[in-house]
């Protein structure tokens, strides 16, 4: 049988165990006496390849080498297709604790801004009005993850805001501006390029200001409120602007956050 070394006995248990093989060649005669092995091999489930090319076809035309570079992404790409082909399973059960994972982070990285904005000063002395960063981390869950995800996210995080900050009475206003500005950029999510997606965070912003003005004009009784509106959307529009270009920055970043979500 086979049981040479460590690698073969390796090999030999996850072949057993219907588990991916991994195969990099480096092979003087893979063109040659060797080739119908490597196809036979190539046909069987459960094995992979990395990525090879002959390394010198006029010096040794029979000689393939593996591209060792790529190693790890043949490595994650078997594992995948393995999953999702022979245990379908295993890779519905993987893909939702890794977005379980990534919606926990992006709620702690959106909770995190949002602790720290709150120890910036205002910017023009009227309730409410605020640069807004955390939501950067919405406007991108909305593009990047999904509605659902983004929402999930959002409302976690007003929450958690409320109870870290020790101020339950805002949690209100800031449910009613978070609802209608993600409904809004929800709304977008179709609609806008990639090239345009800071135009969700501008008009999420304004939709998150008419959404807390109805709702303290909802709690006060007292219509008159309306009257900084105007100012609060002017502020919304510049804020949402700069939350929207790096939201948009991030989405079209797509290697980045994959390589942060891993």
């Amino acid at each position: 049988g086979i049981a040479d070394t460590s690698v073969t006995l390796a090999v030999k248990s996850h072949v057993r165990n219907e588990r991916p093989v991994l195969v990099a060649i480096s092979s003087n005669d893979a063109l040659g006496r060797n080739a119908a092995n490597i196809g036979a091999l190539m046909a069987i489930k459960n094995f992979f390849f990395v990525p090879f090319t002959q390394d010198d076809f006029s010096g040794k035309p029979a000689s393939i080498v593996a591209d060792f570079e790529r190693i790890k992404d043949a490595a994650e790409a078997a594992n995948e297709v393995y999953r999702a082909v022979f245990h379908p399973e295993e890779e519905a059960e993987a893909v939702k604790a890794r977005k379980l994972t990534q919606m926990a982070m992006l709620t702690a990285i959106a909770l995190t801004i949002f602790m720290i904005e709150a120890q910036i000063p205002p910017l023009v002395p009227i309730p409410g009005i605020k640069l807004g960063l955390a939501n950067i981390v919405t406007v991108f869950a909305v593009f990047a993850m999904g509605p659902k995800e983004a929402a999930s996210i959002l409302f976690v995080r007003i929450f958690l805001g409320a109870v870290f900050a020790g101020n339950f009475s805002s949690i209100l206003y800031s449910a009613a501006g978070g609802a209608l500005a993600i409904l809004t950029t929800i709304g977008l999510r179709k609609i806008l390029k990639k090239h345009q997606l800071w135009v969700a965070g501008c008009l999420g912003a304004v939709a998150h200001s008419i959404g807390q003005m109805a709702m303290a004009i909802l709690l006060t009784s007292t219509v008159g409120l309306i009257a900084y509106l105007p100012v609060m959307i002017v502020i919304s529009i510049i804020t949402g602007c700069f939350t929207g270009l790096c939201a948009q920055f991030l989405v079209n970043r797509g290697s980045l956050w994959k390589t942060i979500s891993k």
